[in-house]
């Protein structure tokens, strides 16, 4: 048997193909599911944006912030705080359903369930900015509720997205 490969060789020869094709398998299996987890994390992320975007949020939105209302939210002290909350439920509701979106998608991004990137993209000035304005409301509702943890995640994703450059091309 001059010429031919030993039986042993070709054991050897096979198995180290077989571990390249299960590598290989490994590899592309690895890199679709990423492809789909990034594609569901957009996906979940898209939600925030179309909620953000539907007529009822656009009331609540122009409401709380004319100009008038910036202006007393800044202003805002524990003593007006329980006026307003006893004397004004629609505007005081509104506050506590922007907050309560805003916690939401910040706990879906520590989370790692949506993808911060397609958030920050779309909302990182116009939440920094709401949320500086309603900073004074969410420091004296702390206070009433004695929750100094309420809209923690809030706070540390506004804190993460200020001090990071903007990622909405240029804006």
């Amino acid at each position: 048997m001059s010429g031919s490969i030993p039986y042993i060789d070709m054991l050897e020869v096979i198995n180290a193909v077989s571990n390249l094709m299960i590598a290989y398998g490994v590899f592309f299996f690895l890199y679709f599911s990423r492809r789909q987890e990034k594609r569901e994390k957009v996906e979940f992320a898209s939600r925030y944006i179309q909620q953000w975007n539907t007529p009822d949020f656009f009331h609540i939105t122009s409401r709380l912030f004319s100009f008038e209302n910036i202006e007393f939210l800044r202003a805002l002290n524990p003593e007006s705080y329980e006026d307003f909350r006893s004397n004004n439920k629609v505007g005081f509701d509104d506050i506590v359903t922007t907050l309560n979106f805003i916690e939401e998608m910040a706990q879906a991004i520590e989370s790692n369930l949506a993808d911060e990137h397609t958030l920050r993209k779309y909302f990182q000035r116009s939440l920094i900015e709401t949320y500086l304005i309603l900073e004074n409301f969410i420091e004296i509702t702390r206070m009433f509720r004695n929750h100094p943890t309420a809209y923690r995640s809030t706070e540390r994703l506004m804190g993460q997205w200020a001090f990071s450059k903007s990622v909405a091309g240029g804006k």
